[in-house]
């Protein structure tokens, strides 16, 4: 390099800020600080350079000039890395706080001012306890979380803090130690976010699912949770319990001549009665409609059972002021005694039933008791050996109800609905060989027809040309509890040569909290072939949000009872629109079941339900009429776009 320039050496000849700003304080003997950029061989190189005039022993300048460069890479590198550290440490949705080894806040980001009302400065100093700290928790739960920290270097769970206007609020807190070289803890750094709105959806969908929404009483789910505990508690301590059945006497006049609101008020005012009637002890629930039902426990005898039915009568002789009018309501109440009347919680409620259904037939406005003698149980064992012939007799047949699509009003799906047609007893009602199925094995039988059936149906559609997009079949938990179930479900789509995305399986809600890992492996086994997933009547049982979550899911079905009360009760409205977003935010589609007004259309589309089904757009239908129910809509979606 003798013989060249400096900045032929180091910047190729080429004229730069930098090279000019160097040459100029070389030529002037002066000192030289700056930063800049060296092309090299593999690119261009971050530089410090420094440099002076040469001196000589005597100290003046001898005309040389010295530069030293430093390559900055390492330290830009570190500055980018520690920018974008800042960037994400402000950007954060959660809340982060770091503290000193002896947990006094060093800094916050602006989620933690967000979520605690606490300004970083207000923080600085102090420790998250000492702010936050909201006297929920016993001491033993911080010791618990120091321990943690100590032995293992991390913690995480719930914790209740309080904001800075006082305010409680549930957050998931994450908390890692940082060491020393020594593997002392020199700081801590804690990550957590609010959860209060998800804590309180669960509660509220607790609720929902254990009590009635119209009446705020226990509901049927409760009330045998409740029977079951006071019938194991009864047989330990060997004595009688009781339970009541109640029906309002002539209610679907009221409901007829005065409308459902009126019904509504009538139904909450006869609660309201019942409570201050009954014990603390006892468990007042509304079934549905208009029957209510009373648990009687740690009763001495059959008689203090009857001396609360009569309180019960008496209660309801005053007369109600609703809708403007003096009404009666009067009621039928039927009782059953453990362990006289039965020793299960089916036994009871089944012949406390039958006695209830005695009373109304004794002349209303009364109190009976089961009678064993009068009660024939052939019944059922008739019906269960006609049901055992059903299938192999070609007694039983599946009938579809449309769902329609509420941005375009074309048919979306249908769901299989199965009937039995009897040759001696007619048509029996779902709700009745269903129910004693699945008390059998007869379900998984009548299960695997239905969707046999159904797969077959879809390959004569589509040989005709009808446009079904899929069918959804009802699975029960007996079903998807048998051995090969997913396999089974495959063989069949293989048999019939459908695809699997033209199948949905309907499953009710309680089968996302029973035996979840075999449920959940069934579920992600089935979505992996293409088929979709739908949770039936959902909002009426308890499924915590996490297994929603985690859950393979791809449809939500609001139950038809939310949607029969969107105008009378504003409960129901809160709890399709919770629904409904939930669904949206999980990318879950949903169904609205039981649309029967016009009214209840027009309200579950604004809040952005996906699909409808109900007697207003199309009533279960055989296979047979759906190529015209299919047409029908076409058209009416297509004259909605032309005249848009």
């Amino acid at each position: 390099m003798t013989g060249q320039t400096l900045n032929e050496v180091l910047f190729a000849g080429s004229v730069t800020d930098t090279s000019r700003e160097l040459q100029v304080a070389i030529d002037g003997g002066e000192r030289f600080n700056n930063e800049g950029w060296l092309d090299v061989k593999h690119g261009r190189l971050p530089v410090a350079f420094l440099g002076g005039p040469l001196p000589d022993v005597e100290g003046k300048s001898t005309g040389g000039y010295v530069l030293s460069l430093r390559d900055l890479s390492e330290t830009r590198r570190t500055e980018a890395r520690l920018h974008l550290a800042a960037h994400v440490f402000d950007s954060l949705a959660e809340a982060m706080v770091i503290t000193d080894e002896r947990g006094l806040i060093q800094s916050v980001n602006p989620a933690f001012s967000s979520i605690t009302g606490f300004r970083e400065s207000e923080a600085l100093g102090h420790s998250p306890g000492e702010l936050l700290q909201s006297g929920q928790h016993k001491p033993e739960f911080y010791a618990e979380m120091w321990r943690a920290l100590h032995e293992r270097g991390n913690w995480q769970g719930e914790v209740i803090n309080r904001r800075k206007n006082g305010e409680l609020y549930t957050e998931w807190l994450s908390i890692s130690a940082l060491r020393d070289s020594d593997g002392g803890a020199k700081q801590y750094v804690g990550l957590f976010s609010d959860v209060s709105a998800r804590k309180e959806a669960e509660a509220f969908i607790h609720h929902l699912a254990y009590h009635d929404p119209l009446t705020g009483l226990a509901n049927r789910r409760l009330f045998c949770d409740r029977l079951e505990m006071a019938l194991r508690q009864a047989q330990r301590n060997d004595r009688p319990l009781a339970v009541l059945m109640l029906d309002l006497d002539r209610f679907k006049v009221v409901n007829d001549t005065l409308g459902h609101m009126a019904g509504d008020l009538l139904l909450k005012e006869v609660g309201l009665r019942l409570q201050f009637s009954v014990r603390d002890c006892d468990t007042l629930a509304r079934f549905g409609g208009d029957e209510f039902a009373i648990l009687v426990p740690e009763i001495n005898s059959p008689e203090d059972a009857l001396l609360i039915g009569r309180k019960l009568l008496q209660a309801l002789k005053a007369s109600l002021a609703i809708a403007g009018r003096e009404l009666f309501a009067s009621t039928s109440i039927g009782v059953a005694i453990f362990p006289e009347h039965g020793v299960s919680s089916e036994e009871l409620l089944r012949n406390a039933d039958v006695a209830l259904y005695a009373a109304k037939h004794a002349g209303r406005n009364t109190m009976s008791v089961f009678d064993p003698q009068t009660f024939e149980s052939n019944d059922d064992l008739e019906l269960e050996m006609g049901l055992r012939h059903a299938i192999e007799r070609n007694e039983l047949v599946l009938h579809y109800q449309p769902q329609i699509d509420g941005e375009s009003g074309l048919v979306s799906g249908v769901e299989a609905l199965v009937r039995w047609q009897n040759p001696a007893l007619g048509l029996v009602p779902p709700g009745r060989f269903i129910a004693l199925a699945e008390q059998t094995s007869l379900i998984e039988d009548i299960g695997d027809w239905c969707l046999n059936e159904a797969c077959r149906q879809i390959t004569c559609w589509q040989a005709e040309g009808v446009a079904i997009p899929r069918v959804a079949v009802n699975v029960s938990a007996r079903q998807l509890r048998g051995e090969g179930f997913a396999e089974r479900v495959m063989e069949t789509i293989r048999q019939h040569g459908i695809k699997p995305q033209q199948l949905e399986l309907e499953l009710t809600e309680s089968l996302l909290t029973e035996d979840t890992v075999h449920t959940f492996e069934i579920f992600k086994e089935l979505r992996a072939q293409g088929i979709r997933i739908a949770i039936d009547d959902f909002g009426t049982g308890y499924s915590s949000l996490k297994y929603l979550a985690d859950f393979p899911v791809d449809v939500l079905k609001i139950d038809q009872s939310f949607v029969a009360r969107l105008h009378e009760q504003s409960e129901s409205l809160y709890v399709v629109q919770a629904i409904v977003m939930l669904a949206k935010g999980l990318n879950i589609e949903t169904v609205a079941e039981g649309v029967e007004t016009e009214d209840q259309r027009a309200q579950l589309l604004a809040l952005g339900t996906n699909h409808l089904q109900g007697y207003l757009l199309a009533r279960p239908q055989a296979a047979a009429a759906l190529a015209e129910i299919v047409e029908r809509f076409t058209l009416l979606a297509e004259a909605k776009r032309n005249r848009r």
